[in-house]
């Protein structure tokens, strides 16, 4: 009996062993709605809020506002503490000029905290008080 015991709890170790782990790269993708934001100090309003929809794919995070939409490539570092961000844009004034942040993914929360600046290095908090040159999202995910 010890040794069925034994073995069936070897045999679960083995299979949890191989099960994938869903990285926050596969947690970010799909559609996401602004909840809050916040650019140098100032909250923009609730009523454009609701016209913007964020979606990440496997590569890209994509920014739409009615029929206008910007794209742009994007990459996580989650190993980082706090976890970093770059999104470098594919149109716009700032085509191919990386800006750096910080995110925090919990469940279907995302908060993400940009740096509007041409800056090296992320933000080191999340806050984007009056002159910090920064932006800070609260997105929360669209389920399908």
């Amino acid at each position: 009996m010890k040794l069925r015991i034994t073995l069936l709890v070897a045999a679960g170790l083995l299979l949890a062993a191989d099960a994938p782990k869903t990285t926050d790269h596969d947690k970010i993708q799909g559609e996401w709605k602004i909840t809050a934001e916040v650019q140098n100090g100032k909250d923009t309003p609730p009523a454009r809020n609701e016209k913007v929809r964020i979606r990440f794919t496997a590569d890209k995070m994509i920014v739409s506002e009615g029929d206008e939409k910007h794209a742009g490539a994007y990459k996580l570092d989650p190993d980082k503490k706090p976890s970093t961000i770059t999104v470098t844009p594919d149109d716009g004034p700032k085509k191919g000029k990386k800006g750096v942040g910080i995110y925090q993914l919990s469940g279907d929360t995302l908060t993400i905290c940009l740096t509007l600046k041409e800056e090296k290095e992320p933000p080191s908090d999340f806050t984007a008080k009056a002159g910090s040159g920064r932006v800070m999202l609260t997105l929360e995910r669209i389920k399908p």
